[in-house]
């Protein structure tokens, strides 16, 4: 079963965005949320012809497109996207880079005991081959071996996280338990007790992998089409080729590669194979050198906990700290739809979890930090207001005494100066 991760990190800062969230942050994906992103490419439009066609143009679609290409330098590949390259999912995610090729350990061996040992080693070998094709491609996306290390809140998930190293080491695959001495050189949280380090695991920038995808494809001479979305799939006009409609034009492909993950695909049979479950992050102000060192996280390694419903975090480039997880939403009948990773309760409740989490870098114990600050009357009360206190104050200046309109001021929590 595929997921898409639909994360929406939000920036809180004194820029006046608009807080779509409920939480007093701006709503928009911080990866993407740069200047480097590229311009979009044009739509497609007339009759095209090829000899592949790849559906989607996030990891899957980028990446099928790049090897076709490489395997077969002569094949027209044409590549079509309906919103832009890496611009849902692979632009949104928190960045995290596993060898595992079964979710972890632990599930692997649970599913497939008799192949766990082939999954451990072509799950080592494409993690390489991976770093290869980034360098042979120049893709550079902050490609960093900074290592994982799990925590536990609970004294069941340090149980399993026990477990997990007795396992690990069985198996072969660095891992190991941090003794209390050396929790804080990793991270220091009251919310957390034991910690597992496991050192092979990836950290890199989602966005710029696909942006680096989608130029290494341009390079190699595949066709791509953005802002443009197939909206059927024909497979009975010709023997020989599928046709794909989109708004504009068709395109005629030998073969088709669907890799729209959980959009819906091209051909309706391929609806139940994949289930839409939103995830949603967020990223904090970049923090001083000192608020991190406050909290122990000194090194580039992510972070997750031990429960069922996880946290991811890690830090960015700029010194955020990007804390995603836990509040996974399925909407009913696989529902897709941009708004819905804007969603103001699972913000909120995120937010709340970080505050716990890392009291020490938060500082939002303070009532006028917490409270919603009184708002000002529409006009023309606001304009009639803002006079009645000036003349009011310019009296008290001169008399030394404060009327009933200012004493009401106060009561209400609101000041007025220059």
């Amino acid at each position: 079963m595929s997921t898409v991760t639909q994360e929406a990190p939000l920036t809180t800062g004194p820029d006046g965005a608009a807080d779509a969230t409920g939480i007093g942050a701006a709503a928009a994906p911080y990866w993407l949320d740069r200047p480097e992103r590229p311009e979009p490419l044009p739509c497609h439009t007339g009759d095209a012809v090829c000899d592949l066609a790849v559906v989607g143009g996030g990891y899957t679609g980028l990446w099928t497109a790049l090897l076709a290409k490489r395997r077969h330098p002569g094949l027209d590949v044409f590549l079509i996207e309906q919103d832009t390259c890496g611009g849902a999912a692979g632009g949104r995610n928190g960045g995290f880079c596993s060898p595992s090729l079964t979710h972890g350990l632990p599930n692997g061996l649970a599913r497939r005991p008799d192949e766990i040992a082939a999954f451990q080693r072509l799950g080592a070998d494409n993690l390489a081959s991976f770093q290869r094709d980034l360098e042979e491609y120049g893709i550079d996306c902050g490609f960093t071996m900074a290592g994982k290390v799990s925590v536990a809140a609970t004294p069941w998930q340090a149980q399993g996280l026990r477990a997990y190293a007795a396992l690990a080491r069985r198996q072969g695959e660095p891992a190991e338990l941090l003794d209390q001495d050396r929790l804080r050189a990793y991270v220091d949280s009251p919310a957390w007790t034991t910690r597992l380090w496991q050192p092979h695991y990836v950290l890199l920038d989602p966005a710029r992998l696909a942006w680096g995808r989608r130029a290494a494809c341009l390079a190699a001479g595949v066709r791509i089409a953005e802002q443009t979305r197939v909206t059927g799939m024909d497979t009975r006009a010709d023997r020989n080729r599928v046709r794909l409609s989109t708004p504009y034009g068709t395109v005629a492909a030998r073969r088709t590669a669907p890799a729209t993950n959980a959009f819906p695909p091209p051909l309706r049979r391929l609806s139940l194979a994949t289930v839409p479950v939103y995830d949603y992050a967020l990223t904090t102000q970049p923090l001083t050198d000192a608020q991190l060192a406050s909290i122990g996280w000194t090194g580039e390694h992510g972070i997750t906990d031990a429960g069922n419903q996880f946290h991811y975090l890690r830090k960015t480039g700029d010194n955020r700290v990007l804390w995603g997880g836990y509040d996974a939403i399925y909407h009913y009948g696989g529902t897709y739809d941009e708004p819905l990773t804007k969603r103001p309760e699972t913000f909120a409740k995120p937010a709340g979890q970080f505050r716990r989490t890392f009291p020490q870098v938060t500082r939002t114990s303070l009532r006028m930090i917490r409270r919603a600050p009184v708002p000002f009357p529409p006009e023309p009360v606001r304009w009639l207001g803002i006079q009645a206190a000036r003349w009011s104050l310019a009296r008290e200046d001169e008399t030394g005494r404060r009327n009933l309109w200012l004493r009401s001021l106060d009561r209400l929590g609101l000041g007025f100066d220059s």
